[in-house]
């Protein structure tokens, strides 16, 4: 048989003690050896002790325009949970911050856009504060004096690390269902 020309998505594996972002036996997956890994994923014992986080063990699929699906166990089950949003903004971001340094990086990794704390305006934390699959994801958005907006997801950092870095500066709490990240305002303008 000369070469494969199956359609492959990519799928990688994450446990339930792995750091946010962090995956293992990532690769080039046909639909049936997906099927497999979903079978052969440890489901039972990955929902013994399980804390219900963004890193619940999990099987995540990668879709051709960044997109993806992920599989993860939650209370009860498993459960089909759609990332889209969080992780089309997060992906391929950097963020560069510090609570001593005005100064600070976001935007592609290859080229962020410096900004600069004293021009920021407001600070709003937008999260899901009550018990459900989507308490875990929580954004900020930071308005500058300029109208320039940026949006963090907390897939990027998590959110209590870089409240820290912002300590300065009120924070607005607003209680979301799913706060999604907007998409013209996630990437530095």
């Amino acid at each position: 048989m000369e070469g494969n020309t199956q359609k492959q998505l990519i799928s990688k594996l994450q446990f339930k003690n792995f750091e946010p972002g962090e995956f293992t036996d990532r690769q080039n997956r046909t639909y049936e050896e997906t099927i497999s890994l979903i079978e052969a994923f440890p489901w039972e014992q990955q929902r013994d002790h399980l804390k219900v986080d963004l890193t619940n063990p999990s099987i995540t699929l990668e879709g051709p325009d960044n997109d993806f699906l992920k599989l993860a166990v939650f209370r009860g089950g498993l459960n089909l949970i759609l990332f889209a949003n969080y992780y089309h903004q997060a992906k391929g971001k950097v963020l560069i911050m510090s609570k001593g340094n005005n100064e600070f990086w976001f935007g592609p990794f290859d080229n962020p856009e410096r900004f600069d704390k004293k021009e920021i305006g407001q600070v709003t934390l937008y999260e899901n504060s009550g018990r459900s699959l989507t308490s875990g994801f929580a954004r900020i958005e930071i308005k500058f004096k300029d109208a320039r907006c940026v949006n963090i997801s907390n897939l990027l950092i998590e959110r209590r690390a870089l409240l820290d870095k912002l300590f300065e500066y009120p924070i607005k709490n607003v209680s979301a269902g799913f706060p999604s990240i907007p998409l013209s305002s996630s990437t530095p303008s």
